[in-house]
């Protein structure tokens, strides 16, 4: 080995030279010697892994860390409830039926749930459905709404109380029409769907075969009038 030019020139040999990560070994075919260059090395990451990371970032929820599932689990359970608000449910129910033939009849309404404004309550109240009565409002009563800060009596009217109503669906208009301790100056206006589920009380009577029960929804939908 000798020294010249500031390089190191090595004689060939048959056996392959040593190289490490940090060193290239060039051959020279013109001196018939070995140039040793070092030459550096910069890290390079997987393009898979860089990928599969980037594929995560764009499929993640605006807002929401990837991967975090305590803010997942809040997203979810605030799209719940703001599902469930201005629902109720319970039952309906109506007795036998010794009305006139041209007298609505009556069914009584009862349930528990969140309206907007109100908080949690309970509802209580009846609807008159059929009879002869004018075009248009065949659909008719009055619920009201409570809870330990006061009470909202609501107003509906509609369609569709001539048909059966075990199964039936009503949309009706509702309005507030009276209220009492915190809710006295409480004013909405808008619709009401009164769901009312198969009966499960014919079934079951063997006295009066023609009173009828079962489960009922009200989704309301209620704001402020415009002045």
């Amino acid at each position: 080995m000798s020294r010249s030019g500031g390089l190191f020139r090595l004689k060939e040999s048959r056996a392959a030279p040593t190289s490490s990560k940090t060193e290239a070994v060039h051959r020279s075919k013109a001196n018939g010697t070995f140039l040793m260059h070092r030459k550096r090395y910069a890290f390079r990451p997987d393009a898979s892994l860089l990928e599969s990371k980037l594929l995560l970032s764009l499929t993640a929820t605006p807002g929401v860390g990837v991967g975090n599932p305590a803010e997942v689990s809040t997203l979810l359970a605030s799209k719940g409830q703001h599902q469930q608000a201005n629902t109720l449910q319970g039952r309906y129910s109506a007795g036998q039926d010794m009305r006139a033939a041209d007298a609505p009849l009556d069914v009584k309404l009862t349930g528990t749930g969140q309206v907007k404004d109100l908080g949690r309550t309970q509802l209580s109240g009846s609807l008159q459905l059929g009879g002869f009565r004018l075009p248009g409002n065949d659909a008719t009563g009055t619920v009201k709404l409570s809870n330990a800060r006061g009470t909202v009596t609501l107003q509906l009217n509609g369609l569709g109380g001539n048909g059966q109503v075990p199964g039936a669906t009503l949309n009706l208009s509702a309005s507030v029409v009276s209220g009492t301790g915190a809710y006295k100056n409480f004013r909405r206006i808008g619709t009401a769907t009164v769901i009312f589920g198969p009966d499960t009380v014919q079934a079951k009577s063997t006295g009066g075969k023609n009173a009828i029960g079962g489960t009922l929804t009200i989704k309301l939908n209620l704001n402020p009038p415009v002045r």
